[in-house]
């Protein structure tokens, strides 16, 4: 479980829109995947990415869609990042200082993504890894996807027409007829030894216009998750509007009840703190950002009885509801 490989909703989401386009039946595609319902309400949120690609493989397969990987990357989109993310990455003045802290903080996005640079003479080769079992559906689906956000890193500086000299990717797959004329400047190699992309190393000291340099914040030095944390990522998501018993979440992260009690013991907590701390995280942040009844948010995370609710809520906050709420619109 230490090594659950999750990826932000918001990626799949981009998917689900192009799905939804074509008139594909996406909530039964997302139920059958095992992904969590209303999925679109929670950009920010962590899922399972082999149920993901998963998801994403078995929908382009039954609505015929050849080169679902190149779709994907046709809709993506700069909001599309993590905002952590790109208030790091923006305020970097040139291509090279920009493409290094995406490196660092590239994992906010998906926790499988690798990212390097090397440098050969006048060439520059970045490598993009993401380990996924042969045997996932969909495990081609990142191909474009691993190099857009690199190539779109770029361009935020270099200018949209930007474009690298060489596109290689690990997967053997016949490119796609819109992609080969998108790229018609890119030479695109398939079946290679990893996944890359090539251009010239002159790129590297392209500077950005100082008056379209957003302020800059203060950046995240890393974005490494216990093994606590990325279970409760992962299984945040499916609290939405009723309990998940321990069978139904050890499926999810793909071990056994044993196991995961096991491991959460080893933390020195069990699977009921586990969804009682989950239940109070969303809640709080329901009690914040919304105005929704406290009755309305006790059964967003699947509480029938305020009272119960009330309990649990004041267990972990130190004050009641009310407070709760009364304190956050004192900070406003």
């Amino acid at each position: 479980m230490a090594n659950l490989p999750v990826t932000r909703a918001a990626h799949v989401i981009a998917f689900c829109e192009e799905f939804w386009r074509l008139g594909a039946p996406v909530q039964t595609q997302l139920e059958r995947a095992r992904l969590p319902a209303l999925l679109e309400e929670q950009p920010d949120a962590y899922v399972s990415y082999i149920f993901a690609t998963s998801f994403v493989g078995q929908t382009a397969a039954a609505e015929g869609i050849e080169d679902v990987s190149w779709l994907g990357a046709n809709a993506l989109r700069d909001g599309q990042l993590n905002a952590s993310l790109r208030d790091a990455m923006f305020p970097a003045h040139t291509v090279s200082s920009r493409l290094k802290r995406f490196f660092v903080l590239s994992r906010i996005e998906n926790s499988n993504l690798r990212v390097e640079m090397r440098a050969h003479g006048n060439r520059v080769q970045i490598i993009s890894k993401m380990d996924i079992s042969k045997n996932t559906p969909g495990r081609d689906a990142p191909n474009w996807t691993q190099v857009a956000f690199i190539i779109e890193a770029i361009r935020s500086i270099a200018g949209p027409d930007w474009a690298p000299a060489t596109i290689c990717f690990k997967t053997a797959f016949d490119v796609f007829h819109d992609a080969l004329e998108a790229c018609d400047n890119t030479r695109i190699i398939t079946g290679a030894p990893t996944t890359a992309i090539y251009f010239s190393r002159q790129a590297l000291s392209l500077r950005a216009q100082v008056a379209s340099m957003p302020q800059a914040h203060d950046q995240p030095e890393s974005v490494e998750m216990s093994d606590l944390d990325c279970l409760r990522s992962v299984l945040r998501p499916y609290f939405r509007g009723r309990p998940l018993a321990i069978s139904e979440a050890s499926e999810i992260l793909g071990t056994s009840v044993r196991t995961l009690q096991r491991r959460l013991q080893e933390h020195g907590t069990s699977y009921s703190e586990l969804v009682d701390t989950t239940r109070f995280s969303i809640a709080a942040d329901l009690l914040t950002h919304s105005d929704r009844r406290l009755i309305e948010v006790a059964i967003a995370i699947g509480y029938e009885d305020l009272s119960n609710f009330a309990r649990m809520f004041r267990k972990y906050a130190g004050m009641s509801l009310g407070e709760f709420r009364r304190a956050q619109a004192a900070r406003a």
